[in-house]
C-alpha cells in the first residue's frame, strides 16, 4: 500500500504549481479590468503578453498595443479612464498606434 502525506502538507512542487495557478488567474483578473477600460473607446483586445519584469502588452483589434506596469496597473487603469473620457482624447486618440503607461506620470502616445 502506498502512503500519500495528508492533503494540508504541501510539497513544494504543489507550492509552485499553486503560484502558477495563482499568476494565470492575475493575468486573467487584468485582462478583464484592462478590457473594461478600453471597452469605454471601443477597443478591443486580441492578445495579451506578460513581458520581463512585469511589463503587460495589450494588442488591439486595430493593432494597437498599449503598455501597463502590472505592480502599477490600478493606478494606469485610472489615469487611462480619466483620459479616455476627457474631450481631448477624441483628438488624440485619432491614428494613434501605442500608447504607453508605464511613466510615472505620463500618458504616452505614439503615432507611428
Amino acid at each position: 500500500m502506498i502512503r500519500r502525506p495528508p492533503r494540508s502538507t504541501l510539497s513544494s512542487s504543489s507550492a509552485a504549481s499553486d503560484v502558477y495557478k495563482r499568476q494565470h488567474l492575475d493575468l486573467v483578473n487584468n485582462y478583464y479590468q484592462i478590457q473594461d477600460v478600453l471597452l469605454i473607446k471601443n477597443i478591443h483586445i486580441v492578445k495579451v503578453e506578460y513581458k520581463k519584469f512585469g511589463q503587460i502588452k495589450i494588442y488591439t483589434a486595430n493593432d494597437q498595443f498599449i503598455k501597463f506596469q502590472d505592480f502599477q496597473l490600478v493606478g494606469q487603469l485610472e489615469k487611462l479612464k480619466l483620459f479616455f473620457q476627457s474631450e481631448k482624447s477624441k483628438n488624440l486618440l485619432k491614428d494613434f498606434k501605442t500608447i504607453d503607461l508605464r511613466h510615472k506620470n505620463k500618458l504616452a502616445i505614439g503615432y507611428f
